[in-house]
């Protein structure tokens, strides 16, 4: 009789278990090695300029819904009484609130953040998922979307261009030494000794010194990029830093280079040695 209690308690064990470690899963943001994926809001072909970054949780999309809503022309009235965010367009309306139900409005940092298919539904739009950019697409007809409200940090092709050089340099490194790798071309774009975009970065050949020689070998054109290429791309480009400040790397076992004699250490990770 003990020996079957105990069997029964270890059963009943493994599923509560199983229940608890679900449900944690199930509640944490998407995320790859501990690194947040951000969601991007593309309107209407334009990356959207949001204060903060859209997330996906239990496979719904969260968007900050005045920077959106603004965005596609809409009009947000808060009612601090009630905490309700009315939203209005024309003759559509929709009210959020964080009790309305399981997929309810999320307050964080005093930003709402909203389901994207039910403001851009109730708005007239259309949505769709881009699982290899992790962005989330509204069609908005007749909607024109505003200088102010475009992102101008990074566009796709800024996005697959610098996976492809993540593909090439570091394929098969671990998620944070890609976003280490990717911090480098990005640090670039942001120093005066480089300069100021992804694409003339990577293909930067000024005073006859090739930057990388991926690019102009013909590696660069044939590289198709992983889902975590891509990503780890996207984490930097959105400020994720795992490099800080450095400007170079090279494969962490070569010795007496120009870099080795020149550049100051900064660390290994990866396979990589990176220098400030």
């Amino acid at each position: 009789m003990n020996f079957l209690k105990k069997i029964i308690f270890i059963a009943f064990s493994s599923i509560i278990l199983s229940l608890i470690l679900s449900f944690e899963v199930s509640a944490e943001r998407y995320s790859i090695d501990g690194y947040e994926i951000p969601v991007d809001v593309v309107v209407n072909g334009h990356i959207l300029r949001t204060p903060e970054k859209a997330f996906l949780e239990h496979d719904t999309v969260f968007v900050p819904l005045r920077a959106v809503a603004e965005a596609t022309g809409a009009t947000v009235n808060w009612n601090g009484e009630t905490d309700i965010a009315t939203v209005e367009l024309g003759d559509d309306m929709v009210e959020f609130s964080e009790n309305t139900s399981e997929d309810a409005a999320v307050m964080h940092e005093e930003t709402m953040f909203v389901p994207v298919r039910d403001l851009a539904e109730s708005l007239g739009y259309t949505v769709t998922w881009d699982d290899y950019y992790f962005q989330v697409w509204i069609s908005a007809p007749d909607v024109f979307i505003e200088e102010e409200h475009r992102n101008h940090v990074y566009t796709n092709n800024d996005i697959l261009l610098l996976a492809k050089v993540l593909q090439s340099e570091c394929g098969s490194s671990p998620f944070e030494a890609k976003i280490a790798v990717a911090n480098v071309v990005c640090n670039r774009v942001e120093s005066d000794l480089f300069p100021d975009s992804v694409s003339e970065v990577i293909y930067d050949r000024r005073g006859g010194s090739i930057q990388f020689s991926i690019a102009y070998n013909g590696v660069l054109e044939k590289t198709e990029p992983s889902d975590e290429c891509i990503l780890a791309a996207k984490c930097a480009l959105n400020g994720v830093v795992v490099a800080k400040d450095c400007l170079f790397f090279q494969a962490d076992y070569v010795e007496n280079s120009w870099m080795n004699n020149n550049r100051e250490y900064a660390m290994s990770l990866g396979g990589n040695a990176f220098f400030y």
